[in-house]
């Protein structure tokens, strides 16, 4: 599944789009050759705590790299509490 994000001041602005609403939503955009209003986006997972630590915090943001942009997580981990 395709996702987008609309783009403000070269800023990603809201939230990604799937293709079937950014279809709906932008009938007129080709979606294969984007306008600057518009950039592919690209989902990813919140990263796993390592072996032995638990996550206390996690930030996302959106980052632009390669031409698509991308979540970007900042993690904090501390050791897990032994029983």
């Amino acid at each position: 599944m395709r996702l987008f994000i609309r783009m403000l001041d070269g800023v990603p602005f809201e939230h990604p789009l799937i293709e079937s609403n950014m279809r709906a939503a932008f009938p007129f955009v080709d979606l294969d050759n984007l306008p600057p209003q518009f950039m592919p986006f690209e989902r990813v997972q919140c990263p796993r705590a390592d072996e032995g630590k638990i996550i206390v915090s996690a930030e996302c943001r959106y980052e632009i790299q390669d031409g698509v942009v991308r979540d970007v997580w900042t993690v904090v981990q501390e050791d897990a509490p032994v029983a």
